[in-house]
């Protein structure tokens, strides 16, 4: 996932200036279409900051932040809970990439990146600005985990949008300092200009060819937005969360005669239904482009 997510947000290009808002200490915070189509965390095993030389990390800044989610619902409780496909279990997370879109966009070996993964199992904390929205969750003093994938650098991220980290501040502490949060709604609340935006992006990305024309998928599908301290475009939709059906009874994955998932139709929703819902990002946000 991290070569192909490099390699597509490089050739991207197509931005979406409509939803360019202000954050903070007058950082110009835009959103741009994002062509990863892989929504797996792909984390590897290796979550060391690899300091073992005895030189200090190299610092870096963080100007962008690409958005995904993952998790099943249960709507008698109220839960995130973990499910599995009968082989694989899948505990519900919410994960972020934080770079530095220049040298992820620019450098055939980008370096100036971080993953960041929180554990949101059980009845999330709900936040503020998202009152609104079906649920959505307070990401402050959550569980997370840190990973560098392939060649990235989370100890060297010393500013986030501007927001510079403290001296003797830890990671863990810098990021919760962003009072991130997560959110899902009805895809029908979302602004018609991002609505055609992702339809023209859909095809472009070649989704259609992976999940479906935007039209036949669309029954199937909602919206999740993020929001934080230093911005004012809170809360910004920036992924189609795709619905799936699930057995509540042994929280497994439901799937048809051919062994596929079967889509979860929220054509008629008003309020989050049990379901499985996977992220695919479509609005990178950052300042750097």
């Amino acid at each position: 996932m991290v070569i192909v997510f490099f390699a597509l947000l490089a050739c991207s290009d197509k931005g979406s200036d409509s939803n360019g808002t202000e954050g903070d200490a007058d950082t110009d915070t835009d959103s741009d279409t994002d062509a990863d189509s892989d929504t797996d965390t792909d984390t590897d095993t290796d979550t060391d900051t690899d300091t073992d030389t005895g030189l200090p990390p190299e610092l870096w800044d963080a100007d962008t932040v690409v958005v995904d989610a993952s998790f099943a619902y249960d709507e008698s409780t109220g839960e995130l809970v973990v499910i599995s496909d009968g082989k694989t279990t899948y505990d519900p997370l919410v994960y972020f990439t934080l770079l530095n879109f220049a040298d992820v966009s620019k450098s055939s070996v980008p370096t100036q990146y971080c993953f960041v993964l929180w554990d949101v199992a059980g009845v999330p904390t709900p936040a503020a600005e998202f009152k609104s929205f079906w649920t959505s969750i307070d990401l402050v003093g959550l569980p997370m985990t840190f990973d560098d994938g392939t060649d990235g650098n989370c100890e060297g991220m010393s500013t986030i949008f501007g927001d510079a980290r403290g001296s003797k501040e830890s990671l863990e502490d810098f990021v919760d300092s962003q009072d991130f949060a997560f959110g899902i709604h009805s895809i029908d609340d979302v602004d018609s200009l991002i609505i055609s935006d992702w339809r023209s992006f859909w095809s472009s990305a070649g989704y259609d060819k992976l999940y479906g024309s935007w039209r036949s998928v669309e029954p199937s599908i909602a919206a999740g937005a993020f929001s934080s301290s230093i911005t004012k475009w809170a809360p910004g939709d920036a992924d189609v969360m795709v619905a799936y059906e699930v057995d509540s009874t042994k929280w497994t994955l439901s799937v048809d005669s051919s062994g596929d998932l079967v889509p979860l139709d929220l054509s008629a929703a008003t309020t989050i239904p049990t379901g499985f819902y996977s992220s695919i990002a479509m609005y990178y946000y950052g300042t750097g482009f």
